[in-house]
């Protein structure tokens, strides 16, 4: 489940408040990985740190939103 890679970047938090950044988590509880857990753990911190190195130069306040869920039968989607 991806519950546990939402939890390491919700551990993330207090860190990003000194930033004067938000990050907002939506995801299905209970929404499964088909793949290989350690790369989507890579990949959704990736997107985070990404995010904060380049959407808010020089402290710049605002909000981080990722939402994870199932759209359809055969794929899933990252946001």
């Amino acid at each position: 489940m991806i519950g546990a890679h939402i939890d390491v970047m919700m551990s993330l938090r207090p860190s990003l408040r000194k930033r004067n950044l938000t990050l907002n988590v939506e995801c299905q509880p209970d929404l499964l990985i088909n793949n290989y857990p350690g790369q989507c753990g890579q990949l959704l911190t990736i997107v985070l740190l990404n995010s904060v190195a380049h959407a808010f130069p020089d402290s710049k306040e605002g909000t981080v939103a990722i939402r994870a869920g199932h759209p359809g039968r055969t794929a899933s989607k990252f946001c």
